[in-house]
């Protein structure tokens, strides 16, 4: 399989900077450039920069998976490491549904599955009026999933879940997949039910 190389990973990101125009004024930081075993990051910088115009709320790069040609721009939320690692897991923001296998810890599952908050959305039908409600998932729903494997949960945000998902890899709770959702309508957050 042919990996991404660093030139593709440039690549990549000139392409994100000329089709968003906030970054019209942007070019590759080719000097700051990371890589990792799984993933590039690739920063850009302003070639004026002016004082008076601060972009708020997100790193101004990329990062690249180095298989799939992948790439998210990571938020401001969280350090860059950490951005790294959870990209590299699997993590790469938008919306996913969670496969699990196969359980080895039971009780741990259950915990870290609460600590994901995981959802799910009921449409209710008043009159005319569709409404979608999101709902968590309850204990003893998650535990009838479980009974079953594998099971779904589907539709779900993970992004900020990094710290979760490296708990459940060092300690080997569940064996699982992230796949990427299915669901087209960006108004629901959760599995439809």
């Amino acid at each position: 399989m042919k990996m991404t190389d660093k030139k593709e990973a440039i690549s990549i990101t000139e392409s994100f900077i000329r089709e968003n125009e906030v970054y019209n004024s942007f070019v590759v930081d080719s000097a700051n450039i990371i890589e990792r075993e799984a993933v590039w990051y690739v920063p850009f910088k302003e070639l004026n920069p002016n004082p008076d115009n601060i972009l708020v709320g997100a790193y101004n790069g990329l990062i690249v998976d180095k298989n799939s040609n992948e790439f998210m721009q990571p938020g401001s939320a969280l350090d860059l490491e950490t951005w790294m690692y959870g990209f590299k897991i699997g993590l790469r923001g938008g919306r996913q549904d969670l496969l699990i296998e196969k359980i080895n810890d039971y009780r741990a599952t259950l915990e870290v599955l609460d600590k994901l908050g995981l959802t799910y959305v009921k449409i209710k039908l008043e009159g005319k009026t569709e409404w979608k409600i999101p709902k968590d998932f309850k204990r003893k729903e998650i535990k009838k999933r479980l009974d079953k494997l594998p099971c779904i949960f589907k539709n779900q945000a993970f992004t900020f879940s990094i710290d979760e998902f490296k708990q459940i890899r060092n300690e080997r709770m569940f064996e699982y997949k992230l796949l990427k959702s299915e669901n087209t309508d960006q108004n629901i957050l959760g599995e439809l039910i």
